[in-house]
């Protein structure tokens, strides 16, 4: 395998990282503005920002009886890539949000 293509890899997934924890800071502040304001919708001459309540029902095995899980469940199956550097500590989102 290609060392060069590791690399990259791993860098982008860090930068993804990086990213998706930016994301969730300006989130973060336009949420405390809707709330502060107490409104759902902004409106500037560049940007609309909607917020909506939405409600998902889950289903856990552990609370459901058997025959019915058996009966109901969906199965999917995924290929999870994961790429470490060697050597190095990789970074816990649980750790760095406490």
């Amino acid at each position: 395998m290609d060392e060069k293509i590791l690399e990259k890899y791993y860098l982008a997934k860090q930068k993804m990282h990086d990213l998706e924890e930016l994301l969730e800071y300006y989130k973060e502040i336009i949420e405390e503005h809707l709330d502060k304001e107490g409104i759902d919708h902004i409106k500037t001459p560049y940007f609309t920002v909607h917020r909506r309540n939405m409600t998902i029902e889950r289903m856990s095995k552990k609370n459901c009886p058997q025959e019915i899980w058996n009966d109901y469940c969906s199965v999917s199956t995924s290929r999870p890539l994961f790429v470490t550097k060697n050597g190095i500590k990789q970074r816990s989102r649980k750790a760095k949000s406490n």
